[in-house]
C-alpha cells in the first residue's frame, strides 16, 4: 500500500474509492491512491526474484536498503488547493505467508493561490507506527471494485 488520499476529485472509480458516492462509508475522503486503471492497491510488489511492478520503489538487497518515495502529482493546474497523504510500506517478515503494516508517513502539500508551494501541509510529517482505521476502510472500498486483485489481509490492519 502506498498512500491514501483525501479528495473527491475524479472520475467516478476514484469517487467510489474515496467513498463519496455512498453516504453510510467510513472515513469519506480516503482512498487507495494508484493508476486509474491498476488492478493492484501496492505500488511497489515483488514476488520472488521478479519486480512486478517498480514505479516509486528502488528495492534494496542484503548491502542496499529499500527506498521508497512519493511526490503529488496531477491537478497542476489548481490553486488554492492541497492534498493530505499517507504513504504506507508493508512487507513480509521472513517466513510470514500474510503481509504485515511495517510503518508509515502522514504528510501533505498546499500551492497558494500566487502558485507557491508549501510542503508538509498542514503538519510537518509525521511517522505512523499503527495503521489507521481509514487504511482498513479505503482498502474495504478497493476490495468492492470489480476486475481488482483484492487485499485479503494484512497483519494489524481491519479490511472493512
Amino acid at each position: 500500500m502506498a498512500k491514501i488520499s483525501c479528495g473527491a476529485q475524479g472520475s467516478d472509480r476514484r469517487r467510489a474509492l474515496s467513498g463519496w458516492t455512498n453516504p453510510t462509508q467510513k472515513s469519506p475522503g480516503w482512498t487507495v491512491d494508484v493508476y486509474e486503471d491498476a488492478t493492484s492497491a501496492y505500488y511497489g510488489e515483488k514476488s520472488p526474484g521478479k519486480v512486478v511492478k517498480d514505479w516509486n520503489i528502488s528495492f534494496g538487497s542484503r548491502d542496499r536498503p529499500t527506498e521508497l518515495w512519493d511526490t503529488p502529482g496531477g491537478w497542476a493546474n489548481k490553486v488554492s488547493w492541497g492534498d493530505q497523504f499517507e504513504t504506507f510500506l508493508i512487507g513480509f517478515k521472513k517466513g510470514q505467508k500474510e503481509p504485515e503494516f511495517i510503518a508509515g508517513v502522514r504528510w501533505g502539500y498546499y500551492v497558494y493561490k500566487d502558485g507557491t508551494l508549501k510542503m508538509d501541509w498542514p503538519n510537518a510529517p509525521e511517522f505512523i507506527s499503527e495503521p489507521p482505521p481509514e487504511l482498513g476502510h479505503a482498502l474495504g472500498r478497493w476490495n468492492a471494485l470489480d476486475k481488482v486483485a483484492r487485499v485479503e489481509s494484512i497483519k494489524h490492519v481491519r479490511i472493512d
